[in-house]
């Protein structure tokens, strides 16, 4: 019976049986090892796992803490940026106003600068112009110094001039009364029976007064005497002084000619005989042309005496306008030099 097929497979069947049994115990024990090192594993994980929870607390915390501290480093940060932008700010318009107040005090500078060569340059011409009036006040100082010595040489001249005008005076009415003393006799000398002598006579007189002065000054000799009227008022003073000391010194000669011609005149006692009658004619001639000298030389005296008043009141004009116009420049130096101090 048991070597039956049966039993062998039943043998068979439990063989495989047991060695089935045998595996699922191996089976069981190893799933026992491996459920206990899952649990060893599990546990160690969970613990790593804990840890790691803790750590990831702990980092959360730190990092909350680290962003409140760099939040608040921000915060005061960003205050103090603003704060430092404020301060640039200010900064940038105390830069820009020191700027605007150097471009003011340098332009202030410059207009000072100009003002200053102004100044300088005005007072530089001043300087030059008063210093053309120094010399010219003393030019004009000493113009008029010698101004004033030639005022003084003059009024001593026209003292001169006086004086010898009063002579010329003295001598004109002299040789008037002779004039008329020579017409006298001439008058008591002509005779009515002698008239054809006398208008041959008076036309020799004619003739002797419309014949120019030369001829009857070369009668009398040379008179470097002036006998020509000034009709401008600026008449040459010094012709008028060197004609009166001309005539001064060859006044004696003039003098001694007039009484040549005036004595015989006056000391002729007329006669009736028929000799003298004769010789009238000639005398009374002589005594005609003796007369109109005379006419002429008083008329020549009297135009130098004219003159002389005339130059004289000239000078006297002339003097005064020199001095008012030294006392304006005097004045305008005075001002000139006040202004400068």
């Amino acid at each position: 019976m048991l070597h039956s097929p049966n039993s062998q497979a039943l043998i068979l069947a439990l063989k495989t049986l047991q060695e089935k049994i045998h595996r699922l115990e191996l089976e069981r024990t190893q799933a026992e090892d491996n459920l206990n090192i899952l649990s060893r594993e599990a546990a160690q994980y969970k613990k790593a796992l804990e840890d790691e929870t803790k750590e990831r607390n702990l980092a959360h915390e730190e990092l909350i803490k680290q962003k409140k501290d760099i939040s608040m480093q921000l915060s005061s940060a960003q205050s103090h940026c603003t704060l430092l932008e404020k301060q640039l700010e200010y900064t940038k318009r105390m830069v820009l106003n020191v700027e605007r107040e150097k471009n003011m005090i340098l332009e202030q500078q410059a207009q000072l600068q100009r003002e200053k060569e102004q100044d300088h340059m005005k007072l530089q011409a001043k300087l030059e112009k008063l210093d053309v009036l120094e010399k010219e006040c003393f030019k004009l100082t000493t113009t008029q110094k010698t101004a004033e010595g030639k005022i003084k040489h003059l009024e001593e001249k026209l003292k001169e001039e006086e004086h010898q005008r009063k002579l010329f005076q003295d001598k004109a009415s002299q040789l008037q009364t002779g004039l008329e003393i020579s017409r006298i006799l001439m008058s008591s000398v002509s005779n009515p029976k002698c008239s054809k002598e006398k208008k041959k006579s008076s036309k020799k007189t004619k003739c002797l007064k419309r014949g120019p002065p030369q001829q009857i000054y070369s009668k009398f000799g040379s008179l470097p005497i002036v006998a020509e009227k000034s009709a401008s008022a600026g008449h040459s003073r010094n012709a008028s002084t060197q004609n009166l000391q001309t005539m001064q010194h060859y006044r004696p000669h003039i003098l001694q000619k007039l009484a040549e011609v005036s004595e015989p005149r006056c000391l002729y006692k007329p006669s009736r005989t028929t000799s003298q009658c004769e010789a009238v004619p000639s005398d009374s001639e002589k005594s005609i042309s003796i007369c109109n000298n005379l006419s002429e030389l008083l008329m020549a005296m009297q135009d130098e005496l004219d003159q002389m008043t005339m130059s004289a009141n000239c000078s006297k004009k002339f003097r005064i306008r020199r001095w008012v116009k030294l006392q304006l420049f005097r004045k305008k130096i005075a001002t000139v030099k006040d202004q400068r101090t």
